[in-house]
């Protein structure tokens, strides 16, 4: 498990780390920063991706914990100072370990269907999915089904409390957005009740009224769920593959 040495820093985030550390199987914790971060993704070949499926021997998925940052020119500094350094030849998220992309708007464009900004909202009438906000919690998933290429890290941020706090902003800039898909590219619930998001995200949902949580996950591990005390303003779409 690779944690950010800024996590350390903030004692609900390194609570949530400790955590995470204690029930993942044979774990060692690593610190490391921002400008190690070029030569970790080399080692570990985090930069040559493959379907889970493909593979002779499917590794223990790593955890890579780190922060959100809403200081988008810090963020792009960082990952451009991370690629600059980057001495491969594959590909890595470089810009969401660096603490971006917490909120990102889909566009749901296509050939006919532009729509470049939340000020041309409007459903796409080629697609299912409408332009929209989405809110995430990083990437990877521990579920390695044969047909994905997301098994082998999963990089999550654990300053839940500023997370809310900014989403809270966004909720109000767009009262429009009624539902708020929470991560297609991770299974936040697998990291549960240990990483300690859920809880608070369906709780601030309820405060809400009228917007809704909605969480795509395979998992059984609920209890987190239940435990929150938030039986309203949750949507929880279960999928069956392998």
């Amino acid at each position: 498990m690779y944690v950010l040495d800024a996590v350390w820093k903030n004692p609900l985030a390194a609570r949530r780390a400790e955590r995470l550390a204690k029930a993942w199987p044979r774990v060692e914790v690593r610190t490391f920063s921002y400008a190690d971060l070029p030569d970790i993704v080399v080692e570990e070949g985090w930069d040559h991706k493959a379907k889970m499926g493909t593979m002779a021997e499917i590794p223990v998925p790593i955890p890579i914990l780190g922060l959100f940052r809403f200081d988008e020119e810090a963020v792009a500094r960082d990952e451009t100072r991370m690629r600059e350094a980057y001495r491969g030849n594959g590909g890595f998220p470089f810009s969401l370990a660096a603490g971006g992309g917490a909120f990102v708007f889909f566009r749901s464009e296509s050939r006919n269907f532009s729509c470049k900004s939340a000020s041309e909202i409007r459903p796409n009438p080629e697609h299912i999915c409408r332009p929209q906000w989405r809110i995430h919690q990083g990437i990877g998933c521990s579920h390695q089904c044969a047909y994905c290429s997301l098994g082998d890290f999963i990089i999550t941020h654990v300053n839940t409390e500023e997370y809310i706090e900014r989403l809270g902003d966004l909720l109000a800039q767009n009262p429009w957005q009624k539902t708020w898909l929470y991560d297609d590219v991770m299974d936040v619930p697998t990291l549960e009740p240990e990483l300690d998001t859920l809880a608070p995200l369906m709780r601030f949902f309820e405060s809400t009224g009228d917007r809704y949580l909605i969480i795509h996950t395979k998992t059984d591990r609920v209890d987190a769920l239940i435990d929150a005390g938030a039986p309203r303003n949750t949507i929880i779409a279960w999928s069956l593959s392998g």
